[in-house]
């Protein structure tokens, strides 16, 4: 293996917990749908492409304008104030990197609130590549694009990369972009990972299995 490659959201800090209330509300009050199975099938999605999702297939009637304001307001008190970042993982990747290895966070976030995470905890240093997939052209997960177009950037195969990711639609992207993949939190039943790390001890033992 040549690189590890972490989604943000679930995995180096805890925000789904947040984002899953900000959804239960809105779902709850504009969808006849189960808002559970609703609140999965988008979970890892960028927001923006949300939006289209359920406008298409669950005719969602809201302004399109109303939906992304309050994602983008609530992200400056989740980003900012609520959330932690993953334990140890400060020491993780600076271990990663002096074993040779490249680092990358991909993420379906807008890069603003990447840069959040990345201030408040002091990470920009820490990888090769960040990357949004509001910053490329393609589909976001879970179409495989995102982490085709990373593996480009850090100049490795896919094959030669680890992806931690915590949804089945970042799982997927990453695995039908021929990575590896590291299921990270053990909510739910994710066949298509190749492992699975319930806490930062257990990503570093799994991680030790690809080297």
């Amino acid at each position: 293996m040549e690189a590890v490659v972490f989604d943000m959201d679930g995995v180096i800090v805890d925000s789904e917990r947040y984002w899953h209330r900000l959804e239960r509300e809105i779902f709850e009050e504009e969808l006849e749908e189960d808002v559970e199975g609703v609140m999965e099938e988008v979970k890892g999605r960028n927001y923006r492409e949300t939006y289209e999702l359920l406008a298409e297939r669950y005719g969602l009637d809201m302004d399109r304008t109303e939906f992304i304001g309050r994602y983008d307001e609530a992200a400056e008190v989740i980003y900012g104030e609520r959330v932690e970042l993953m334990e140890d993982f400060c020491e993780l990747v600076p271990d990663l990197r002096e074993e040779g290895f490249k680092t990358a966070v991909v993420s379906s976030s807008p890069r603003r609130w990447i840069g959040m995470v990345f201030d408040r905890f002091g990470l920009e240093e820490l990888f090769d590549l960040v990357l949004s997939v509001e910053e490329i052209e393609g589909g976001g997960k879970p179409q495989p694009d995102v982490y085709i177009h990373a593996a480009e950037k850090l100049g490795v195969e896919p094959g030669s990369c680890v992806a931690v990711e915590d949804s089945f639609n970042g799982v997927r992207s990453a695995k039908e972009a021929g990575m590896f993949c590291i299921r990270f939190g053990g909510e739910g039943e994710i066949e298509l990972a190749d492992a699975d790390a319930l806490d930062a001890e257990d990503l570093r033992s799994k991680l030790k299995e690809f080297r």
